[in-house]
């Protein structure tokens, strides 16, 4: 049975959302949808892991976890305790950005990520944000006139 949690999952929800998973059979496996949930506290935490206690091996599952709900998993260690998935990027972000902001976004969430591979030098993908801003930003135009010769760090 799938069930799709929306909202934060705070103390003044965790009662709420202790009654709705409370009123879940007991039999067959579990899946919470938690595309809509952008933040648990620790008394939502507390309610998973009790959880985690009725549905044992394979029978939970969380699916569509948040950026932000995936950190707080990680930082109170229920990454290990909780099988989760973690949401997959809505495909529409990239398709409505510019080629100035596709960069950026790129440079931001994946910055030492190789990007582009020219003779023996690798450039990353916060490089070649720089080198976009450096060729079409007036600023950037006059102080690094050769990305190339910037980034090795001649003159």
């Amino acid at each position: 049975m799938t069930v799709a949690i929306s909202g934060k999952i705070d103390t003044a929800t965790v009662s709420q959302f202790q009654e709705a998973v409370d009123s879940i059979s007991r039999d067959g496996k579990i899946v919470l949808d938690f595309a809509g949930v952008p933040y648990i506290s620790s008394a939502g935490l507390r309610v998973l892991l009790m959880l985690r206690k009725r549905y044992p091996g394979n029978g939970m599952e969380i699916i569509n976890v948040l950026p932000e709900v995936k950190e707080i998993f990680e930082i109170t260690g229920f990454d290990a305790l909780l099988p989760f998935q973690p949401a997959r990027e809505d495909e529409s972000v990239w398709l409505n950005l510019s080629l100035g902001g596709f960069l950026k976004k790129k440079a931001l969430d994946h910055p030492d990520d190789p990007m582009m591979v020219y003779g023996d030098e690798v450039y990353t993908w916060r490089e070649i944000d720089h080198a976009y801003r450096g060729a079409y930003h007036p600023a950037y135009r006059v102080l690094h006139k050769d990305y190339r010769k910037f980034k090795r760090g001649e003159q």
